[in-house]
């Protein structure tokens, strides 16, 4: 199962971005892993990182690793490109 902190993290992001999207746009999958490469993105609603909401369309990549016991999540690890998302924040909120 996911951990309370990633759960945390997606309820964070959904808040900020309302109605936050992501787009697998490669899949991997053996019999117990799968490894997407994702684009998330949407509307920045509320403060976000620190920054006040503009409105901007923000977007940044990430990838997951999902590993699998029987049918069910054994675990789950994320990277999201933080860096480049907080550089456009940082772009939408001083023009």
């Amino acid at each position: 199962m996911p951990s309370d902190g990633f759960a945390s993290y997606l309820d964070y992001v959904h808040e900020a971005l309302g109605e936050f999207q992501c787009d697998i746009l490669d899949l991997v999958v053996d019999e117990r892993r799968a490894f997407a490469w994702m684009r998330f993105s949407r509307m920045r609603r509320h403060k976000f990182f620190g920054c006040q909401p503009t409105g901007e369309r923000v977007e940044w990549a990430g990838a997951a690793l999902f590993t699998f016991k029987g049918c069910q999540f054994a675990d789950l690890w994320v990277l999201g490109d933080v860096r480049r998302l907080l550089q456009l924040l940082e772009r939408n909120t001083n023009g």
